[in-house]
């Protein structure tokens, strides 16, 4: 299933695991394909590099969606 994100900035509201009196707070990462079909990872810290190959990597690992097709 894609979903499509319109241009332009989207917020998102991630549900937390509580709050942060542990010294600890939730962390996110997003891999995500643009417009022109490269893909691309953000990380925890907000670095953002290109892997073009992820959803290749996902299935690999197994950490794909069940109902997501890919030829590999």
């Amino acid at each position: 299933m894609e979903t499509n994100v319109p241009n332009g900035i989207t917020e998102l509201k991630l549900p937390t695991q509580g709050s942060a009196s542990g010294g600890e707070r939730p962390a996110v990462s997003i891999l995500f394909t643009d417009q022109n079909g490269h893909g691309w990872y953000r990380n925890i810290n907000g670095r953002l590099s290109r892997h073009d190959d992820y959803m290749k990597k996902l299935f690999k690992w197994g950490l794909a969606a069940p109902d997501y097709k890919i030829d590999i």
